[in-house]
């Protein structure tokens, strides 16, 4: 058994409440991301922007969803 199959028995079901998080925060994701590549050109700063702005967002999002379950995704299981 890998690695992944023991963090997927250790991480709880997703409940209705959490799949509207994940929802809105990826939806949320996208239109600030949208918004950032409209307004920077595109190279090397707006790849630096892009990636910051997303792991900022997303680390957020955890903190969110571990506040409601007490339950620290890995990067592995937020990136599903």
């Amino acid at each position: 058994m890998g690695n992944s199959s023991k963090q997927q028995q250790n991480m709880p079901s997703v409940t209705a409440e959490q799949k509207f998080i994940f929802e809105k925060f990826s939806k949320m994701v996208g239109k600030v991301l949208t918004t950032v590549e409209a307004a920077i050109p595109a190279g090397s700063q707006l790849h630096s922007v892009r990636k910051m702005t997303q792991e900022a967002m997303y680390e957020c999002r955890n903190e969110v969803l571990q506040y409601f379950t007490g339950y620290a995704y890995t990067e592995e299981e937020q990136a599903q």
